[in-house]
Parts: C-alpha cells; structure tokens; sequence
C-alpha cells in the first residue's frame, strides 16, 4: 500500500511561511502568496516545482513570473490549456521556466522567430514573408516539442461519447441610436487625440466597445444624455460600471424599448425566448456587470427565473450558486460576468451559452463557453458569439482568429490560413457602412466574411445548410447582418470538406457572373426597346421568351439565349467561370443566366415552397446543385416557409 503522504495547504496569509522548514512531501500554494512573500521559497530545495494554470506566468517581467523562476529545483513542470494567449512572447516566458535558455533570449527569440512567423501570417505577406515564416514555425516546433506534451480535447476518448457542440458568430447591426453615437465618438477630439499618440488608447476603445452593447452603458437612458453625446461626443457623467444593479432599476422601461436600442439585445429578445420554449437553459456572459444589469433587467420583464454570478458575489458563495443552478430546473439561466464565472466553474446544467461581448484573448471566450460542454453533460450544446458587425467589435473577433492561427502555427499545423491584413491603429476607429438585415434581403457577407473568401458564412436561404429553429427565428430579426460558423476557425477540419468548400465557392462565382449577365440582358432591352419606341409608333417588345415576365428588379426579364449569348461572347476575353475563360465557360454561363431567369419567373409567379422548387426544377444535373442553390438566393428569399422575389 502506498504510504500516506505528508500534506500541507498553507492559508492565504504568510503567518504559516515556518512550516516551510518541515519535512513534507507536498506543499500547496496560490500564486498571491509566492508573489508577495517568495524569500521562504526562493531559500529552499524542491525536488519538483508544478505550476498549474501556468499561463499565469505569461507576463516575463510579471513579478509572479520573476519569483516562480527563482525557484531552486532540478525538476520543473508547467501545465496550461492556453500556452499562447495573445503573442508567441508568452510561450517564451513559460519554457523559460520550464527549461531557461532553450528559446534563447526575449531579443532574440522576439527578432529571429516571433516577428517573422507574425509578419508571415498576414494575407499581404510577400511569399518571402510567408516561406520564412513557415520555416521558423517548423524550427520552432522542433525546439519545443520535445518538451511539450500535447492533449486536445477532442483526442480525449471520452469526449467523443459526449454530445455534440456547435458554435456559431451572429453579426448584429447597430441600432439607429447606437450608429449615431458611434459616429459621433469617432469624430470627437477623444479619437483624434488617440490616432495622433497623445491619449489613452484602451480608453476609447472601451466607450466603442460599450456603445457596440447597449446604448445605456454610455449614456443615461431618458431625457437629453444622448443629444448631447451626439453633439459633443461625450457626456459629462456617466454611470459607473460599479454602481448596484438596484440603481438602474429604479427606472422603468418597456421590454420593447429596452431591447429596440441595441442590435444585439434585439437578436438576443428573439433568441431566449424560443430556447425557453424549447426547455433550455441558458449560461450568457457579458463583459461588464452594468450590461449584465440591463439583461436582468430584460429577464425580470419576462418574468424568467434566474442567477447571477459576478465580481460581487462571494467566494464562498459561488459553488453553492454553482450547485443550485445546475440541480434546479426551474432557473432558466445564470448570467455571469466573462472574468468570474468564464473560468473553473462546471455549469453543465445549461445546454446554451451565449457570448454577448468578445473579449480581446480568444482564450477568455474559450474559457467561458467550455463552462457547459463538459464531462456530465447529456445535452447538444449550441454556443452563440454576438458580434456588432463593421465596428470595433468584429476587428476584435478577426484578432481573435489571428491570434488562433499563430498558435495553432507552433503548437499545430505550420501552414494556416492567412486571412487578415497588417493594419494601423487608424483601423479600429472606423465604422462600416450598414450591409442591412438579412430579414430583408441582405447576403449576410460582413468584412469578416469578405476577409475568409465566404469560407464559414451560414447561408440563411440555403434549406440544406442545417439551420436549427434558433437560427431560423432569429432570421426574423431586424437586427441580424450575418451569420458565421466559428467552427471554421478554430478547426483545420471544418464542417465542410475543402472540396465542398471549393464547389461552394464555385457555385458563389457562377451566381454572381449570371446576375451580372441577366442585369446586362435587362439594361440592352430596355435601351433597345427605347430606341424602338423613338423612331416607330406603337410598342413592340424585345422576343422574350413565355417563360419570362416583364422586367422587374434585378434580372426579371432575358433576352434568349440565343441573344444573351451573343451579348455575353463580346465579354469573352475578359469573362472567368472557375478559373476557365473562353467560348465554353461563356457557354455555361448563358445556360445558368437562362436557368435564373426561369427561377425568378417561377418563384414570382407560384411563390412556391422548398419541395415545390424541387420538384419543378428537378431537371438540374447534380453537379449543378450548389449552383441552382446560389441563383435561387440571390433572387429570392424565403418567407413564411415559402420563396418570393427580393424586392
């Protein structure tokens, strides 16, 4: 039998640092009580040191990390889920624990690997940029890899019996409130003083950030606060993030207010209650306590019963909270600040976690929604990441992917993708132009879509792409711009196969070359016609065929194929269909502008469902599918469980 083992749990305070000189086998301690008192440490022998959670000691001048390295031992262990939170620096730091010198200096580790693998991973790298980059990787990998043991969840033969996990990044409008200010703090001396160097730069990215949430957070709600933001840029007092929740509910507001004055809270009214009907439970974190005060506010409304754990709540109180929430059905959500309740907490009583603000380390947000996908979980679990899209917000969410490819480039796979540019501090103050809704017939592609080549966009329109009922309901949201499948970015293996995603891409090319060419077709009849009605009496109309209807909108109306095809062969040199030029892909390009004509006069005319579609055009070859599925969206669009022409 093993012997019992001599075991000491020292108190936080440093009363106790003489029990240091006993004999023991393990000694336990906080990493607060080694940084404020390390002399007892630093002057004894160990024969092993076991940090866990090392990434604490990411920081190399923290004075965690300097006293953690003085420690006298021959055998040294550092176990961490995130070795790279936000740079290649960090992970420098904790081998320097683990095995001083091996990565060299910080000077030269930073100038021979960390900038070149970093310049290499932009998408304007030169290929010298990029070759030296995935050199560095390889090398480094072999330096490290030795002395890195490497788990993944996933490789974890237990996790594969666990349900499944999907995640998904809702991109959000601002609300007409919301863009007003917005635009209104990019133009205050605030800003131009932070572009010129000569103000704090976390400072106005915190207002935007809070302005991206919820109007409240910057401005008091009711009365004159606002118009005089949107005049000078700023307001004189503001509540602080500290004050009690009970202050801000002393005001009273419509459900319906509280909600129309944000984008996301206005896609979050849509989604909670459809998982309440559906019997979820819900874990949602948002970044500062006053916005989890106006999310309360929107669940007392309700009239949902629920929980709540922040910086306030007590320690001790918290696994209590912990254990009621997750044994008592009848709560239907824990609302929890992204800091306290993002990190060592099991909540796998709640099968649905909703990021309501990013965080700048892609790691903090990873932390926070594995809270419920965790051993003991029976249920799927769905996560939702709402992002603001064309603000500040979705340049943290594009860091944040950036930040994942350069760790997965030394700890993974060498060759990653390369999907974001080198951009200026000019870059997070800017604000893009409205896309609109997708309730309203907008393609859903924000920049971050545009920065991927569409590869993870969810195709709302498509009926095959596996849309749950969440999904669908909240498509009925005036406030939803797009939607992303997050999957895509932290898996070298996505949902999609590489050649699907390449039939996709394809498919997305084909569409908008028949657009263009039925906008043509339009454009020549309707100047043709034109000169006709000029120079003769009475009206005469272009030979259309039967199938085709009087010209409405974007490609309602064909000229032929026959017409179309001469048309479109004066464009040959310069036309491309999937990398091929020529005769044949003008070809194939005519028949596809036939065949979307024949969809717009289909769906115009019958307003016909999923099944209708199918059946009626059940001519088109398989290979053709992604294709027809392209054409149909960017015509029509479903409404109702059935097809109608965008307007």
């Amino acid at each position: 039998d093993t012997p019992l083992l001599r075991e000491f749990s020292i108190p936080f305070t440093d009363t106790y640092s003489h029990l240091i000189k006993l004999t023991f086998f393990r000694l336990q301690r906080t990493y607060e009580s080694v940084r404020r008192n390390p002399d007892p440490y630093i002057g004894h022998d160990f024969s092993y040191v076991v940090l866990d959670e090392a990434q604490k000691i990411r920081n190399p001048d923290a004075d965690i990390t300097v006293a953690c390295k003085r420690l006298r031992t021959p055998h040294r262990i550092a176990m961490s889920g995130t070795p790279i939170m936000n740079d290649l620096k960090e992970l420098w730091s904790l081998f320097d624990f683990v095995f001083p010198n091996r990565l060299g200096t910080l000077p030269a580790f930073e100038s021979e690997f960390a900038d070149p693998i970093r310049k290499g991973g932009y998408s304007n790298a030169s290929p010298m940029q990029v070759q030296l980059a995935y050199r560095c990787a390889l090398t480094l990998k072999e330096l490290i890899e030795p002395f890195l043991l490497r788990r993944l969840k996933k490789e974890v033969k237990e996790v594969s019996r666990m349900p499944s996990k999907t995640e998904h990044v809702l991109f959000c409008r601002l609300s007409s409130q919301q863009r007003n200010l917005y635009e209104a703090f990019l133009r205050s001396d605030a800003v131009a003083k932070v572009v010129q160097g000569s103000s704090n730069l976390l400072g106005a990215i915190t207002m935007l950030r809070k302005i991206c949430n919820h109007p409240d957070l910057v401005c008091e709600p009711g009365g004159n606060s606002v118009d005089k933001f949107i005049k000078n840029g700023f307001v004189d007092k503001v509540t602080s993030d500290t004050d009690d929740e009970e202050d801000y509910e002393e005001e009273i507001f419509e459900e319906e207010t509280l909600a129309e004055r944000s984008g996301k809270l206005e896609v979050l009214s849509k989604i909670l209650p459809l998982w309440k009907r559906e019997g979820h439970r819900v874990l949602l974190f948002c970044q500062w306590k006053k916005m989890l005060n106006i999310v309360q506010r929107f669940m007392m409304l309700k009239g949902w019963k629920f929980a709540r754990l922040d910086g306030n709540t007590n320690v001790a109180a918290r696994q209590r909270l912990v254990d009621t929430f997750n044994s008592d059905e009848s709560y239907f959500a824990m609302l929890c600040t992204t800091r306290t309740g993002g990190v060592g907490l099991n909540l796998t009583g709640a099968s649905r976690v909703c990021l309501y603000s990013p965080d700048w380390n892609p790691q903090i947000d990873a932390q926070a929604r594995e809270r419920a996908w965790r051993f003991g979980q029976k249920k799927e679990v769905t996560v939702y990441r709402l992002i603001t899209a064309g603000t500040v917000e979705e340049k943290i969410y594009q860091r944040q992917i950036f930040k994942t490819a350069l760790s997965n480039k030394v700890l993974q796979d060498p060759r990653q993708r390369r999907l974001f540019s080198q951009k200026d501090l000019r870059d997070l103050f800017t604000l893009k132009h409205d896309t609109g809704s997708i309730r309203n017939g907008a393609d859903g592609v924000t920049e971050t879509a545009e920065m991927t080549k569409g590869d993870g966009v969810v195709d709302v329109d498509d009926p095959g792409s596996g849309k749950d009922e969440t999904l669908k309901d909240v498509m009925k949201s005036r406030g939803l711009a797009g939607v992303f499948d997050h999957d895509f970015v932290e898996s070298s293996g996505t949902a999609k196969s590489a050649t699907a995603r390449e039939m996709e891409e394809q498919a997305k090319k084909v569409a908008k070359e028949a657009v263009k060419a039925l906008q043509k077709s339009v454009a020549s009849e309707r100047r043709f016609t034109s000169n006709l009605s000029a120079t003769q009496t009475g009206s005469m109309r272009f030979g259309a065929p039967s199938g085709f209807g009087r010209a409405q909108g974007i490609g309602a109306t064909s000229s032929g194929s026959t017409g179309l095809l001469t048309s479109l062969k004066q464009r040959e040199a310069s036309a491309k269909l999937a990398g091929t030029d020529g005769p044949e892909a003008m070809e194939n390009l005519s028949q596809y502008t036939d065949l979307l004509g024949r969809i717009k006069t289909f769906v115009r005319r019958q307003r016909p469902t999923t099944e209708a579609i199918m059946q009626h055009f059940s001519d088109v070859p398989t290979q053709d599918v992604a294709i027809f599925r392209r054409l149909l969206k960017s015509v029509a669009k479903l409404q109702n469980g059935r097809w109608c022409t965008k307007e």
